[in-house]
């Protein structure tokens, strides 16, 4: 008796309306399980603190700062900078890296094991590579080129930690 039949609607007349909310995403999912260990995470301003971190690694790494990086990488990510730093100041190379620009970034995984969070980010970006070795000559790349370069990085965090900053955790290129 309290059944009230409506007439059948098609999708389309749901979506003029502005529709349903499309079923939550596996993302969405992951960022509302970080968001309830961690009430400060937000994705955009994960994202924004991300490529701050991309730029600062970045030019830590052409610098062979390697006090810097450590700060900000996980101790196995930390030593495959570290190594290729040693193995290019053996070789008395130097590396220059200009960062262009930023012409996309997404954050395309997230996910929450325990207390650890991992979020998974997509950076494309526009460089300029070269190596030059002890005499200034170009060994490696183009100081005149701009290259589009696809990486992928993983940032990690206990979301219990009083430290804010997320660590990297992985990079990849992405081809």
């Amino acid at each position: 008796d309290n059944i009230i039949s409506l007439p059948d609607r098609s999708d389309d007349e749901r979506e003029d309306e502005g529709g349903a909310p499309e079923p939550e995403t596996p993302l969405h999912a992951a960022f509302m399980q970080i968001h309830a260990m961690d009430r400060s995470f937000d994705p955009d301003t994960f994202l924004e603190g991300g490529l701050g971190a991309f730029e600062m690694i970045l030019q830590a790494y052409t610098e062979g700062d390697g006090k810097t990086l450590n700060t900000l990488l996980s101790p196995e990510v930390y030593e495959n900078f570290a190594s290729a730093i040693r193995a290019r100041e053996l070789a008395n190379n130097t590396q220059e890296t200009t960062l262009a620009g930023i012409k996309s970034a997404e954050i395309i995984d997230a996910e929450l094991e325990g207390r650890m969070a991992q979020v998974t980010v997509k950076i494309v970006s526009e460089q300029i590579n070269a190596t030059r070795d002890e005499n200034g000559d170009v060994i490696d790349g183009d100081p005149n080129a701009v290259v589009e370069v696809t990486d992928i990085w993983v940032f990690s965090r206990d979301t219990k930690s009083s430290n804010p900053n997320w660590t990297l955790l992985a990079t990849g290129l992405s081809n």
